[in-house]
């Protein structure tokens, strides 16, 4: 078969868009691949994946100028509908992710508290704070993780871990204890802190920890 030279200039551009497909294709697994919290989708990225080399190898045909074209723009429609997908799941999952977690910070004063806040919500976490004894008895339900400073307006944050940890519906709930005290290893030792951090604490420590207690 003897190809015109426009019909030429169409096989090259389809060939080429098959080729954009299959590195876009081979860029999003490996995206999936590297990113364990996006793992849930990598079934969904083989399903499309093996569906377009079922195509490709049904109408893979040298001879058949037709069936190259109509690959081509069905093939590349397709994967763009794909990054539409995988983009929804991703932004979805994270939502998810930041809906799901919830972390309570016990902090007396009202800077460090908006400080503390600011941080965790940064992380990607829900927030529900209380500045005294008082406003976390009224913390409604339970979080993921509670973030204690060690003084507190009437009472004290490792009184607080201790009850918490003997409670046996909280008991299994982490918990970060944070105080300038130099001798909080034994404070939180003491009360069962699962984690004991000193202010002024760093940052990346600190959502470390919090990822490594909530993993």
């Amino acid at each position: 078969m003897t190809l015109s030279k426009s019909q030429k200039f169409s096989l090259w551009a389809c060939i080429t868009k098959l080729r954009n497909a299959t590195v876009l294709i081979a860029e999003i697994c490996s995206f999936v691949a590297i990113n364990t919290k996006y793992r849930r989708i990598e079934n969904i990225i083989k399903f499309y994946t093996n569906l377009f080399s079922i195509k490709l190898g049904l109408v893979f045909q040298p001879s058949c100028y037709t069936n190259w074209l109509i690959l081509s723009h069905a093939i590349y429609a397709q994967v763009k509908q794909l990054v539409i997908l995988v983009t929804l799941i991703c932004v979805y999952l994270h939502m998810n992710e930041r809906n799901n977690k919830c972390i309570a910070i016990v902090e007396d004063d009202p800077s460090t508290l908006d400080v503390l806040k600011l941080i965790i919500e940064n992380f990607g976490f829900e927030v529900v704070t209380a500045k005294d004894r008082k406003e976390f008895d009224l913390i409604v339900g339970q979080p993921d993780l509670f973030l204690l400073d060690n003084w507190i307006a009437g009472s004290y944050g490792h009184d607080i871990c201790i009850e918490l940890k003997r409670n046996a519906s909280t008991a299994s709930i982490p918990v970060i204890l944070l105080s300038a005290a130099s001798n909080l290893d034994a404070i939180a030792n003491n009360c069962g802190a699962d984690i004991f951090m000193n202010k002024p604490f760093d940052i990346d420590e600190l959502e470390q920890n919090i990822q490594r207690l909530l993993a």
